[in-house]
C-alpha cells in the first residue's frame, strides 16, 4: 500500500436499497480529503481500530475514482486492513512504554493505564494514568514534566 493513496473496493455491501463499498487509505489526512472532494461528510467516519474507512455508496465511489482512488478487490482489500491493523499494534506497543506525565509510571506499571490528556495538543502524546493519577502537581508542573521527561517527585 503505497502511502497518500486512496482505495476503493466493489459495491457489493446492501444498505436499504443502495450497494455500499469501503473507501480506505493508510493516510488519514488524504482519506478525509477523498471524503469531502466526493461530499462525504465526517460523521460517516469508521474510526475502527485498525481499520478506519468510509463506507460510501455506488456514485459516491465513482466520484472517488474519477478524483484519483485507486480500486481494488476484496481481496486486496483485507490484505490492506490487515497491514493497518499491524501498524496499530505497534501504535499499541509504543505506548506501553509511555509514561504518565504526573507520576512518571509507565502502563506497564500501573494497574491501571495511561490515557492521552491532549486530544489536538502542540505537545505530541501527553499521558496520565487512568482510572487516576494520586500524583499530586498542578497542570502546570504536569505539563513541564512532560516536555521535559522528568519522573522525580516535587
Amino acid at each position: 500500500m503505497s502511502s497518500k493513496n486512496v482505495y476503493v473496493d466493489a459495491a457489493i455491501w446492501p444498505y436499504g436499497r443502495m450497494m455500499m463499498c469501503h473507501m480506505v487509505s493508510d493516510d488519514l489526512a488524504a482519506l478525509h480529503l477523498m471524503a469531502a472532494k466526493i461530499g462525504v461528510s465526517r460523521r460517516w467516519f469508521q474510526d475502527k481500530p485498525g481499520f478506519p474507512h468510509y463506507d460510501i455508496c455506488k456514485a459516491k465511489r465513482a466520484l472517488a475514482v474519477s478524483f484519483g482512488a485507486i480500486e481494488i478487490t476484496r481481496k486486496q482489500l483485507v490484505e490492506i486492513a490487515d497491514e493497518l491493523k499491524a501498524r496499530a499494534k505497534d501504535v499499541v506497543t509504543k505506548v506501553q512504554d509511555l509514561k504518565c506525565r504526573k507520576c512518571g509510571k509507565s502502563a506497564t506499571e500501573i494497574k491501571g493505564w495511561l490515557e492521552r490528556v491532549n486530544k489536538r495538543g502542540v505537545i505530541p502524546g501527553i499521558w496520565e494514568c487512568r482510572p487516576s493519577c494520586d500524583a499530586k502537581l498542578s497542570n502546570d508542573q504536569a505539563v513541564i514534566r512532560a516536555i521535559t521527561g522528568e519522573a522525580k517527585e516535587e
